[in-house]
C-alpha cells in the first residue's frame, strides 16, 4: 500500500510527511507497530501515528484518519465531538484519506458529524471517492 506513494515521493526527489491518526490510544499504538514494520521498505515517507488530540495544531502533507467505529447500537463515541472531527479532517495539507465503515458513519445516531462528511464525499466525485479495500 505504501509502495506507490513512496515511489512517487522518491521520483519527485522529496519526502512526504504522513500522519496516521485515530481517536484512541490503543489503536494508535497498534498502528505505530504496523508502520514500524513497513518503515524499512519506504524511504521517502516520514510516517507518524498518533491520536487526534496529539495532532492538534500540527499539519502533515497527507493525513490518514482511521475512524475505527462500527457497532450494532449505532453509537459513534469519540467521533461525535465536532471539534475533534475538525482536527481530524484538517491535518493534511495535500490529501486526506478516511478509513472506516462509511455506511456506519452515515447511519450512526446523532450527534453524528461524520454523516455530513460522508454526504460531502458522495456529492463531490470530482475531488472525493468512497472505495472498498482491494486487499
Amino acid at each position: 500500500m505504501a509502495e506507490a506513494p513512496d515511489f512517487i515521493a522518491r521520483a519527485a526527489g522529496t519526502t512526504y510527511r504522513v500522519g496516521v491518526i485515530s481517536g484512541y490510544v490503543g489503536q494508535s499504538t497498534e498502528l505505530r507497530r504496523v508502520v514500524a514494520a513497513l518503515q524499512r521498505d519506504i524511504s521517502a515517507l516520514s510516517i507518524e501515528c498518533n491520536t487526534v488530540d496529539a495532532f492538534q495544531g500540527r499539519e502533515v502533507d497527507v493525513c490518514i484518519y482511521s475512524v475505527t467505529r462500527c457497532n450494532d447500537r449505532g453509537m459513534i463515541g469519540f467521533l461525535r465531538d465536532a471539534r475533534r472531527m475538525n482536527v481530524a479532517l484538517s491535518r493534511g495539507r495535500s490529501g486526506l484519506l478516511i478509513v472506516g465503515d462509511h455506511l456506519f458513519c452515515r447511519t450512526a445516531r446523532n450527534p453524528n458529524p461524520l454523516r455530513t462528511v460522508v454526504e460531502y464525499i458522495e456529492n463531490h466525485p470530482e475531488d472525493c471517492a468512497v472505495a472498498e479495500p482491494t486487499i
